[in-house]
């Protein structure tokens, strides 16, 4: 019980640091979102689709160097909570995140298939899964980075996991998706062990760490 207290702490305080770029962000998505549902442009849909899922799901990420310089990495190891439980606060806040954007992500592409029918739901519904493929992968691209490079250099690692997670989510959904036998749980299983692994990987690093 402790220790899920202290795991739903630490999730509480990401979220709580990361609420001033996710209430930005969110505005942005939105204001975005309805010019592409007025508009119907495709660029402008994918574009919303992109803010959405990489930068409202990644929000945490991009708070991280924030909490770098209040120096609350070190503060934290104070608390009584283990390691492990501020590694697995971490990736779970990420999840969090996604699940936030992905709400709101539904309810505009939604909105946009009921009022243009050029706009199939097989090409919003990849545009969906192909960012959410992203998000993940981002996040797998970050925490092992940020605990090997250095925590002062989030800013930076930061950016590089998110056009990094883009990139391969993106290539990775264009490369497979043209196959036969392609369906969802074939682009999801490796984005989902390589977030699996990242977070093992991540736990082992940090559990080794001298702070």
């Amino acid at each position: 019980m402790k220790k899920n207290n202290a795991t739903i702490g630490l999730i509480l305080y990401s979220i709580h640091s990361a609420s001033g770029n996710v209430i930005m962000l969110s505005l942005v998505y939105v204001l975005v979102g309805i010019i592409a549902i007025i508009s119907g442009d495709r660029i402008l849909v994918s574009a919303s689709v992109g803010i959405g899922v990489l930068c409202v799901s990644n929000a945490i990420l991009i708070s991280s160097p924030k909490d770098a310089n209040s120096k609350w990495n070190k503060l934290r190891l104070a608390l009584p909570v283990k390691r492990s439980n501020i590694i697995t606060s971490q990736y779970l806040s990420h999840l969090l995140m996604l699940l936030y954007s992905i709400v709101l992500i539904s309810i505009i592409l939604f909105l946009c298939s009921l009022r243009h029918e050029s706009l199939t739901s097989e090409y919003l519904f990849s545009l969906f899964t192909a960012n959410i493929g992203a998000s993940l992968l981002g996040c797998a691209i970050f925490y092992p980075l940020a605990y090997t490079i250095g925590e002062n250099r989030e800013e930076g690692l930061s950016v590089i996991a998110m056009l990094g997670g883009a990139g391969l989510g993106i290539t990775y959904w264009s490369a497979i998706s043209s196959l036969e036998f392609f369906n969802n749980a074939l682009f999801f299983a490796p984005i989902v062990v390589l977030f699996i692994l990242s977070y093992c990987l991540t736990a082992k690093i940090y559990s080794q760490k001298d702070i």
